[in-house]
């Protein structure tokens, strides 16, 4: 009832805005998409605000940092315009009005103007680096300038510190070349001069090609993010992108774009894909037209986000590309669209053995929880785990390692799917709605998939769905969790409002048949629990096994985002561990031997070393610009990286064996392959990877 009082409302309000006949065909979208996020965000998100003065006040100085971060274009003068506003966001909302961002946006472009000339009288002549100067890197701690020749001065100083950060690279690498081939300090100091002017002038193009729908995403993103960190506004192109990213593969060419000047580059073919087979398009190549038959659309000046619309199509359908090859010979490309998979996103596994652990021990990383909601025979992520573990049964190992290590989430119901791999069946999260009693996913499978010894690899960007995974195998002391101190902390579950759904009616009704999309709300609408009641939210899951990291003495995770929701508990529910007393004797033995090896291990301490000097450097913001004091400064980091890999070269290193299945694949494609032995090669110095392996043979240790 409570929803379909919610659409009459959203309907009726749109209604109202479809037949004033006040606004133009823009403002009109515009007027409709404020109402439907307010609506929206009131009647469903988990935690609501008052729209009141004091969110208007988060709202103008969330939207101020993310318009101008660096305080590079507005003068203070600009700030106290805008400042009319501050408590009145709320009233702007109310009644669909844009006075604020307009006025913003308005001062934006007239300091982007007027700052073109600061940069580029002051890439115009050679910086003098034997100065004792200094440029805080540290916005936060700048104020907005008070003048226009403050402001110049502050972007003199910007970029003479971009460029010194080239100068510095291209001054190492000059000094390794043979004299006869050596540049002079002039002549560097030019070079990277005029790699800064071009990188500037393609960002302050890119400015220049903003449109009012991406001001308008902006600011509705803001006014969503007040409400919490993960609910935000998709346009149209940003959904389809959130989809693809989480279903792992879209249809069309197979090639990555990104702008170069006013065209569009090709930078990669992903191997396998449709222009892969083609075999024609080639990275370097400049895609002028695109289109279908004789009809091609001119791209040349039109941004990425916009061209992929054209490229983009149903698989089996052709598209054609005018393209500008590296040789300068114009060609026209037809490509057939295929499905193209990101492999990359997928779960994958092999053996692996050290010198402590004889026998193989599977390990299935998984940097996803990946599901495809638009198509029921799409890939998802529980389904591969499961086929991965039952191909490393085949394979005898005689434990099993899931790494999550920055799996950022994902699918909620995958969760539960692989959580059930590993136990009879139970509760694995409880999740909880606003004003509503909690509800439990449960894993109703009795088949247990594997029963043997397992490990979970966490860190601290193992967020959302990695943390109920983690926390689950930990209830039920089914699992040993190893990784940093604690995981994100990201308790809070999001769902998709297609804004569409309430305009489509009145689409039919109106003559305008082409009315834009409105894109969608990602919104936050309810917290999960662990099964034994405690909230992810803000603490994270706390490892069995804490392994020492690179950035522990860093301030990261939920709690750290603007607007985070709280933590709390709630009733734990009902379920039994697996094994209680077994595996608390092999938990206890697993820590003893992994805080022994931890606290002998060279590697490892080097870890904590490099954490506290990550530490200090995070804090010394002010940084010199005389090139010797800076050189230096920076030769001292160098050095201090050289000795972590000189310590992780004389680390034994692991075994990788790839799975039966995957060699025959191997065997039959050279594209696979490469992949593959680019992560066995990785894989094989990765000291956290071989500390989990020496855990499992610690808890085979035990009878």
């Amino acid at each position: 009832m409570k929803n379909k009082a919610l659409i009459t409302l959203l309907f009726l309000s749109i209604l109202v805005l479809f037949n004033s006949g006040k606004p133009e065909y823009n403002d009109q979208k515009d007027q409709i998409l404020l109402k439907l996020v307010y609506n929206s965000l009131n009647a469903n998100h988990y935690q609501p605000r008052d729209v009141n003065d004091n969110y208007s006040e988060d709202v103008f100085d969330l939207y101020l940092k993310r318009l101008d971060y660096s305080k590079r274009f507005f003068l203070e003068e600009d700030i106290d315009k805008l400042k009319s506003f501050r408590t009145a966001i709320d009233d702007e909302i109310k009644s669909l009005e844009y006075k604020f961002l307009d006025l913003s946006i308005e001062l934006l472009n007239k300091r982007i103007n007027e700052a073109k000339s600061y940069y580029e009288v002051a890439l115009k002549k050679p910086f003098d680096y034997s100065q004792d100067e200094n440029f805080e890197t540290d916005s936060d701690k700048r104020s907005y300038a008070k003048t226009k020749k403050e402001l110049k001065e502050r972007w003199f100083y910007s970029m003479k510190y971009e460029t010194l950060i080239r100068l510095n690279s291209t001054y190492t690498r000059n000094e390794d070349k043979v004299k006869e081939e050596q540049k002079s300090f002039a002549e560097l100091e030019e070079k990277a001069r005029k790699k800064v002017l071009e990188n500037t002038e393609k960002w302050f193009d890119r400015l220049a090609k903003q449109e009012r729908e991406d001001w308008i995403s902006l600011y509705i993103n803001t006014l969503a993010n007040v409400y919490d960190p993960h609910t935000g506004y998709f346009p149209p192109k940003d959904k389809e992108d959130f989809d693809i990213e989480m279903s792992g593969r879209f249809e069309g060419i197979g090639a990555r774009l990104m702008q170069k000047d006013d065209y569009i580059e090709i930078t990669e073919i992903i191997p396998g894909s449709a222009s892969w087979k083609q075999g024609e398009l080639e990275a370097g190549d400049l895609i002028l037209e695109v289109g279908s038959g004789d009809e091609l659309i001119d791209v040349v000046g039109m941004r990425v986000d916009h061209a992929v619309k054209y490229i983009r199509g149903p698989k089996g359908t052709e598209v054609r590309l005018t393209v500008k090859k590296k040789d300068g010979v114009i060609k026209i490309i037809p490509i057939i669209r295929d499905v193209v998979e990101l492999e990359q996103t997928y779960a994958r596994s092999s053996v692996l053995k050290n010198p402590q652990v004889e026998n193989g021990v599977g390990y299935v990383y998984l940097p996803k929880f990946y599901a495809n909601f638009n198509s029921e025979d799409g890939r998802t992520s529980s389904g591969d785990v499961r086929a991965e573990v039952e191909k490393l049964k085949k394979e005898n190992v005689s434990g099993i390692i899931i790494d999550l290590r920055n799996n950022g989430g994902g699918s909620l119901q995958d969760v539960v799917k692989i959580a059930g791999l590993f136990i009879e069946s139970g509760p694995i999260v409880q999740v909880k709605a606003r004003n509503r009693p909690p509800y439990i996913l449960r894993d109703t499978d009795p088949e247990v998939v594997y029963d043997g010894p397992l490990v979970i690899m966490t860190n601290f960007f193992s967020a959302s769905a990695s943390e109920i995974l983690a926390a689950a195998m930990q209830d039920y002391h089914r699992g040993i969790v190893i990784g940093s101190e604690s995981t994100f902390g990201k308790g809070t579950v999001q769902s998709f409002v297609d804004l569409d759904r309430y305009v489509n009616v009145l689409r039919n009704k109106d003559e305008s048949d082409d009315f834009p999309s409105l894109g969608s709300i990602k919104m936050t609408f309810q917290k999960f629990y662990r099964i034994d009641g405690r909230s992810t939210q803000l603490r994270g899951v706390r490892p069995d096994i804490i392994l020492p990291d690179t950035y522990e003495k860093i301030d990261l995770g939920e709690k750290e985002q603007d607007f985070a929701l709280a933590w709390d508990e709630i009733p734990q529910s009902e379920y039994k561990t697996a094994f209680p007393e077994a595996f608390m004797d092999k938990l206890s033995l697993a820590k003893q031997k992994s805080n022994s090896r931890i606290d002998t291990s060279t590697v490892f301490k080097i870890i904590h070393e490099n954490a506290l000097r990550l530490k200090k450097q995070r804090e010394e913001t002010l940084i010199s610009l005389n090139f010797d004091k800076y050189r230096a400064f920076q030769e001292k980091r160098k050095e201090e990286n050289k000795s972590i890999e000189k310590t992780k070269s004389k680390i034994k290193t692991l075994q990788i064996l790839p799975i039966e299945e995957d060699k025959l694949l191997m065997e039959q494609d050279s594209v696979f392959s490469a992949k593959r032995e680019k992560w066995f090669n990785n894989l094989k110095k990765d000291y956290y990877v071989n500390e989990a392996v020496n855990v499992i043979g610690d808890i085979n240790s035990v009878n």
